[in-house]
């Protein structure tokens, strides 16, 4: 089976690739680039296969999803941060009060 040009592997540092689709060369997570650039080689004339127009018109529906879902995990990231150095600042307030009340 040939592999679809335009999917490098892409591993997060410290992280083991998951896996391929079909022994091919997809490996995931797939970003939304590698997506939009996946070609797939046509079948001979007279076989069966699928419409070119329909799997790039579902590639690009599947990129911009997956590029709205990384945004958005961005944003969640960045308020989980925030909100972490909230809690720490909170913890570090009132812990030492409690320690104090506790030694009397």
């Amino acid at each position: 089976m040939s592999e679809p040009s335009g999917m490098a592997r892409r591993t997060p540092a410290g992280t083991q690739p998951s896996g391929t689709l079909y022994g091919g060369g997809v490996h995931f997570p797939p970003i939304p680039g590698q997506i939009r650039a996946a070609s797939f080689p046509l079948t001979p004339f007279g076989r069966r296969g699928y419409r070119p127009s329909e799997v790039r018109r579902f590639l690009a529906a599947l990129a911009d999803s997956l590029a709205a879902l990384e945004d958005e995990l961005a944003v969640v990231r960045t308020e989980n941060e925030r909100l972490k150095v909230h809690l720490r600042q909170w913890q570090s307030r009132n812990s030492s009060g409690r320690h104090r009340a506790e030694r009397r």
